[in-house]
C-alpha cells in the first residue's frame, strides 16, 4: 500500500505519469520491474497515475505465501482499500 501511495504522490509532485501493470507475478512500473521478495502480483488491467495526481483506478492482486489480498485503487483520487481474499 505504501509503495502505491508513494507512486501516486510522486506522479503529482514531479508531474510524471506512471503506468502500473504486471508480468509473471511481478509488478511493472513504466515497463520496469519492481521486485517485492516473496510477493506475487497481478494487475488485471493497467492502472495509470496521471501527472495531476489522479488515477484511472483499478486493482492490484497480491499473494503472500498462502494469503491473498486485493488492493483497490479508487479513481479519480486514488483512495486505497486493502481486502484479504483468503488463503
Amino acid at each position: 500500500m505504501l509503495f502505491i501511495s508513494q507512486l501516486r504522490r510522486e506522479s503529482f509532485l514531479y508531474s510524471e505519469s506512471n503506468l502500473v501493470s504486471s508480468l509473471n507475478g511481478r509488478l511493472i512500473i513504466n515497463g520496469i520491474e519492481k521486485t517485492f521478495p516473496e510477493i506475487k502480483v497481478q494487475v488485471p488491467q493497467p492502472i495509470e497515475f496521471y501527472k495531476n495526481g489522479t488515477t484511472s483506478g483499478g486493482t492490484v492482486q497480491m499473494a503472500v505465501g498462502d494469503e491473498h489480498y486485493a488492493l483497490t485503487i479508487q479513481g479519480p483520487f486514488g483512495e486505497l482499500h486493502l481486502e484479504r481474499k483468503g488463503a
